[in-house]
């Protein structure tokens, strides 16, 4: 038997649920495009932050992308199991091994997104608190050592005169410039062909002692006046004391990129010392989900794709398994006795030259309406129907439908079949018509 018309209300029931489901996720996530890192490095912590939420977005679109390829495909099988429980025979056949291929290809997609949501999804947060740390090292990049100019030293023993002032000011909020507008990028050199996936990191240091009689952060000590404390004036001698003010952080940019081509090969960050902030075993960690998430999301790009119910047709029931169907689990599909019962059945099913289902998919199949019983609205074709609710009710319609007609035939073969006159008991004569409509 090539069809089992009884199985197409249970497959409706299980689909309708995931339909929802997933039409729903498609508004989480924006669709970007290639899963590429910035082409440029970036100069600031503000650039820096921008490059990062772009790759963020980029990796978490894919989750939007696959998304709606599974949901898509799996609309599209149900759309051919719609047509399949309309159809007869043959077709009817064919139609719901298009639909059975089309559910392979969503469900194969569902396992690939199992697999690497998460790793994006972990790429994002590391992403994010690499963007959290440049927004925050933006504003403590500015904290300052206010100067105290040289006085004598008995003037420090009040208490309201011996204290150090440090202010932290950001004059319009970090990474935003005047009137409100976010600052302009400033972007550094060309990726080169070997700087995979470079990406720009942002880390702090404390400014290092200076070594200059006057220089920023330190004590001037002046044997003359009173009066500014700055440069070769602080002799180191005097008896007026004063501090030297000025910015007590180093804010970096630093390149980072993989070793290697390998979507394996781990980002390395030589570039990172002891003094710096994050550690380099904190940016690595952070690094290495960053690496996973790109390596995640370009397998989901790779892998899921969105096919067309109507030009599914191109997909054909594997040879072997029909081999398989005919003689069991010992069958070829290249065996003399098997090949022309295969190519039989293709025929059957395809068409004489292998391309009638498509044919039909294509140009006739397409503008099938599942009429007004079955979703309330007599006009539209089954081809603008991606409504969950709708495809459940159509599906669930035709496959009653089926159900029911098959039934009521079944009962006039079996009337027929009664009147019928048996020859071995010739004893008994045969029913009149009259009384087979009774």
């Amino acid at each position: 038997m090539l069809q089992d018309n009884n199985s197409h209300g249970g497959v409706a029931g299980h689909t309708r649920p995931i339909l929802m489901l997933l039409f729903c996720t498609l508004a989480l996530y924006p669709a970007t495009g290639e899963i590429k890192t910035a082409t440029k490095s970036a100069e600031d912590t503000c650039t820096t932050v921008k490059q990062a939420r772009h790759l963020r977005d980029v990796a978490m679109g894919t989750i939007e992308t696959a998304i709606t390829a599974i949901a898509s495909n799996l609309a599209g099988s149900v759309k051919l199991r719609i047509l399949a429980a309309a159809a007869v025979g043959s077709k009817s056949t064919a139609l719901n091994l298009q639909a059975t291929a089309l559910s392979q290809g969503a469900l194969d997609g569902i396992k690939t997104l199992q697999a690497n949501f998460k790793k994006i999804t972990d790429g994002a947060a590391a992403l994010n608190t690499i963007d959290a740390t440049a927004i925050a090292l933006d504003v403590i990049g500015g904290t300052t050592l206010q100067k105290i100019d040289p006085k004598a030293a008995a003037d420090y023993s009040t208490p309201t005169n011996n204290g150090l002032t440090f202010t932290m000011k950001s004059e319009h909020s970090a990474c935003m410039g005047e009137a409100g507008a976010p600052k302009a990028e400033k972007q550094g050199e060309q990726k080169g062909a070997s700087d995979y996936d470079q990406i720009t990191i942002v880390t702090v240091a404390t400014k290092p002692k200076t070594t200059e009689a006057g220089g920023a952060l330190s004590i001037c000590s002046k044997s003359s006046a009173p009066g500014a404390a700055s440069g070769a004036a602080c002799n180191g001698d005097g008896t007026n004391i004063g501090i030297v003010g000025g910015k007590i952080y180093e804010i970096m940019t630093k390149k980072v990129k993989r070793a290697g081509q390998d979507g394996d090969s781990k980002y390395t960050t030589d570039a990172l010392t002891a003094t710096d902030y994050p550690s380099k075993a904190q940016y690595d960690q952070m690094l290495e989900t960053v690496r996973q998430m790109l390596q995640g999301a370009r397998e989901i790009s790779q892998n899921v794709k969105q096919e067309s119910w109507t030009t599914s047709g191109d997909r054909k029931v594997d040879k072997t398994l029909v081999s398989k169907v005919l003689k069991g689990e010992t069958g070829s599909a290249d065996a003399p006795d098997t090949n022309p019962l295969v190519e039989e059945l293709y025929k059957r099913l395809y068409g004489t030259d292998g391309t009638q289902l498509k044919k039909d998919l294509e140009n006739n199949c397409k503008t099938f309406k599942p009429g007004k019983a079955a979703i309330g609205d007599g006009d539209k074709a089954l081809d603008s129907i991606n409504d969950p609710e709708e495809l459940y009710k159509a599906e669930t319609y035709y496959t009653l439908k089926n159900f029911i007609d098959d039934e009521e035939q079944k009962k006039k073969d079996q009337a027929s079949s009664s009147c019928s006159i048996k020859t071995d008991k010739p004893e008994k004569t045969a029913k009149t018509a009259d009384e087979c409509k009774k």
